[in-house]
């Protein structure tokens, strides 16, 4: 845990200098002018060594992310909302099987907003890799996390995930 809080503490010096934005859409190709592939959007941070990204892109994470592991390495955060995790699910395995090889999993929420698959997993799901090893670290086993987590949607409950 310390360590993600040293992490932390350095994106607060990225934030402190002046910025620029890219107003293009990163997907897996790039189709005109208004597009970015994640290799041009990583080649412009040649610098930077510990990049946030997040994503949010209404299921293109599937076709982007791929793109991102051989980048993993200057990746210090990233978080991700998938879609479609039930109709998907195959697919959505298999990258957050390939995103946990590169990163660990230190959290994910079911997003209100979206309904259950059949299994009663969400189907909207945020979450949240860090570069590394875990910590050592208290597990925990259901969601959502008091004084944590909060819906997304507040007029509706948030979604309830136990496993033993």
């Amino acid at each position: 845990f310390p360590v993600t809080i040293l992490r932390l503490r350095e994106f607060q010096k990225t934030f402190s200098a002046q910025g620029v934005h890219y107003r293009q859409r990163i997907f897996d190709r790039i189709q005109g002018q208004g597009d970015a592939d994640f290799r041009l959007a990583v080649q412009r941070l040649a610098g930077c060594q510990n990049l946030l990204v997040k994503m949010d892109i209404e299921g293109d994470e599937y076709r982007v992310l791929p793109d991102l592991l051989p980048h993993a390495r200057r990746v210090a955060f990233l978080v991700v909302e998938f879609h479609e995790t039930g109709m998907l699910r195959k697919t959505f395995r298999h990258l957050v099987q390939r995103l946990r090889s590169r990163f660990y999993l230190a959290h994910w929420h079911g997003n209100n907003g979206g309904g259950v698959a059949r299994d009663s997993l969400p189907e909207l799901l945020e979450m949240t890799f860090v570069r590394g090893r875990p910590p050592n670290r208290r597990r925990v086993n259901r969601l959502p996390i008091p004084r944590v987590d909060q819906p997304n949607l507040p007029g509706r409950p948030d979604f309830a995930v136990r496993w033993d």
